[in-house]
């Protein structure tokens, strides 16, 4: 039965036209090279959570400078390694670029490791034109540019993307395991958010809906209350965007329950620390891959000899981070190499670009980088744990950009078990995400999404709704075009900030910027605000320092040239105000949102009046979103005209029990559309 919720749904519809700086030319720096050396730097995690990532990579790297030097350097020129300690901490990774920049003169930062660290340093280098080349994070952020800003192409990546390489190893299982009710349990960082975005893209690909969407803090022990949600929602595969411990915990925690479920593991997973500690409880696990596995027993030719001298070096066996971070290093001196004797920043940099391919000595696939495309590769492997060992399976799919499906029998995981040990290439699937064509040869510009949805409250009894309604607002993004759409779900204060933030990088780039957000929200004292999944709101007081003003969401928009759209879909019942202890009678709290008069240009639309209710309604998403998800497919459908629709569409499905509002205006000079006229 349908029943009433607290009505708390707003969507603001903002349009401003703003002009782009000129573009200009890349500063690149020409610090730290002389006449008898290079000088590089890298921050890694030697002492915090991911030592047993960073302790391997900065050996891998100083075994390479080592190498490259005793062969007689690059172009004549010894090469300096300088490590810094990071801790897995973005103050800590900041302070060591700066010094690394300012102090140590370094020409360029190779291999730094971390997604949250990368991305809180990265801007010292841009500022000083300093390269920042092969960092361990694959997250899109290190290799993706804006043109217009032109000293983000100073980023290069040959990691394998998060995104990219679930899609592929999920088309796989797709194929081989032929699951229906798929989910993800994700780290709640940049590193799991690019595994849900690969997640959500190729589930709605596979014309699937995500079973359960569960996420973790960083550095969590006990993953026992997302696997019990996950098996009660009758997850038939699940995803792990996790790190080593929560990799293990997660499996431990099924097999507790005698839940035999499959899993499939991101590329941070696939190391041989996860089947060493994990045992028989990791064993099955699937997992994204760019580097095969090597073992001393199986490696051959210079491979072999490679980890024969890692082991004498260090006295302990090679990994697949060490691995990496040799790569980085040798990668940076075929490139410094290839610019010449006399090296420069910006001959650095053209050499990059110029599609000169790089093969490392493990038989990864090439590197190879242009003016446009600073990522290597997208060539993905899946393996798979075995008896303790990690085992490349077989498929059959090209390494090409067509989607991964392939006329050639698929062969399933059990008979590549007896059969011997080979590369999967599997090229991310694509045009089964491609929107139709737009009629008329429209042009929409730039357009970007975020999609959030908070279920997993820590302070109130869980939301069912809002996970699924911010995924099928960012399939119904993605279906339109948009170039980028970010979900993101159970979002803390903090994560929710920050995601908003970097959001407004993307709005300052684009033409259309659209925010929605689903969970709860209130108004106290005329202001309007979301309420993130860790707020308790005990008393009144809490909610500046628990919740976030609307006016937050609004500015997280405000770059985008043409078109702002910020949709709050609000519409659940919300406990918060009746729990909450009042300390102040002047503090009034209202029923749902306040009643707000934009100004000029900017559109509001409740999914029902200002303090009246709204309708879950009976099926898995509320009137409201599957009546605005329904017209945003309809050609020709102006967005004002939308929203009185959406309005009519949601009244006749709750026979007048629920009225969106809209309130505000937009300039009548233009017309904007989610799908242009036939």
């Amino acid at each position: 039965m349908s029943r009433l919720s607290t009505a708390l749904c707003l969507a603001v519809v903002v349009l401003l036209s703003t002009h782009l700086p000129a573009s200009t030319q890349t500063r690149v720096t020409n610090q730290g090279i002389s006449g008898t050396e290079i000088v590089i730097g890298t921050h890694q995690d030697l002492s915090g959570p991911i030592k047993v990532w960073g302790l391997p990579v900065s050996n891998g790297m100083k075994m390479a400078a080592k190498e490259i030097n005793a062969a007689g350097g690059i172009n004549g020129r010894k090469l300096r390694l300088i490590v810094e300690d990071n801790g897995y901490d973005p103050n800590k990774a900041v302070l060591a670029t700066k010094k690394l920049v300012e102090q140590d003169k370094i020409f360029a930062m190779v291999g730094p490791m971390g997604s949250p660290t990368v991305l809180a340093a990265q801007v010292v280098l841009f500022d000083a034109g300093v390269l920042q080349l092969f960092p361990m994070p694959a997250a899109e952020f290190t290799y993706r540019f804006d043109p217009a800003r032109p000293q983000e192409r100073l980023k290069f990546s040959n990691q394998l993307p998060y995104a990219d390489s679930i899609r592929s190893a999920l088309a796989y299982l797709g194929r081989t395991k032929n699951f229906k009710k798929p989910c993800v349990m994700h780290q709640d960082d940049e590193y799991g958010k690019n595994v849900l975005e690969g997640f959500t893209q190729q589930v709605a690909a596979m014309r699937l809906t995500p079973a359960s969407i569960v996420s973790h803090e960083r550095g969590a022990t006990d993953f026992s209350g997302q696997v019990v949600k996950m098996k009660a929602d009758g997850c038939d595969l699940v995803v792990l965007g996790t790190a080593i411990r929560g990799t293990i915990g997660a499996m431990g925690e099924a097999r507790k329950l005698g839940w035999d479920v499959t899993f499939l593991g991101a590329t941070p997973t696939n190391v041989q620390e996860v089947p060493t500690r994990g045992g028989k409880t990791v064993d099955g696990l699937y997992a994204a891959s760019g580097i095969e596995m090597p073992y001393p027993d199986t490696a051959k030719g210079r491979a072999k000899d490679w980890l024969t001298d890692y082991s004498r070096m260090f006295g302990s066996d090679a990994s697949l981070q060490a691995i990496i971070g040799y790569n980085a290093v040798t990668t940076f001196a075929h490139y410094a190499k290839r610019a010449g004797r006399d090296l420069t920043g910006q001959k650095m940099l053209d050499s990059l670009e110029s599609g000169d391919q790089f093969l490392d000595i493990f038989g990864s696939a090439p590197t190879r980088f242009s003016k446009t495309d600073h990522l290597a590769s997208t060539v993905t492997r899946v393996q798979q744990i075995k008896g303790g060992r990690w085992v490349t399976l077989k498929d059959s799919v090209e390494p090409s950009g067509t989607p991964a499906m392939s006329t050639a029998p698929a062969v399933s995981p059990e008979t590549a078990a007896t059969q011997p040990s080979t590369q999967v290439v599997v090229a991310p699937p694509q045009t089964s995400i491609l929107p139709a064509p737009s009629p008329a040869g429209a042009d929409f510009g730039r357009r970007v999404a975020l999609a959030i949805g908070n279920s997993a409250y820590k302070g109130a009894a869980p939301l069912s709704n809002p996970s699924h309604d911010a995924g099928a607002m960012g399939k119904a993004f993605r279906d339109l075009g948009f170039q980028k759409v970010v979900v993101e779900v159970d979002l803390t204060r903090e994560k929710l900030t920050d995601t908003l933030r970097a959001f407004a990088g993307d709005a300052d780039n684009a033409d259309w910027a659209v925010v929605y957000f689903a969970g709860h929200g209130m108004e106290m004292g005329g202001t309007n605000y979301l309420i993130p999944v860790d707020a308790k709101l005990l008393t009144d007081r809490d909610i500046e320092y628990e919740a976030i003003r609307i006016e937050k969401v609004m500015s997280a928009v405000e770059g985008a040239k043409k078109l702002r759209l910020v949709l709050l879909d609000a519409c659940r019942d919300n406990p918060f105000a009746s729990q909450m202890r009042r300390t102040a009678a002047t503090r009034s709290i209202g029923r749902g949102f306040a009643r707000v008069e934009p100004e000029a240009g900017t559109l509001l639309v409740y999914a029902a009046k200002h303090g009246e209710t709204a309708l879950d309604g009976d099926g898995s998403h509320s009137p409201f979103v599957s009546a605005l998800i329904e017209r945003m497919m309809e050609p020709g459908l102006e967005v004002r005209r939308l929203f009185d629709i959406v309005r009519d569409d949601v009244m006749a499905a709750t026979n007048n029990r629920q009225q969106p509002f809209s309130y505000g205006s937009v300039s009548g000079r233009r017309e904007f559309f989610f799908v242009a006229g036939r």
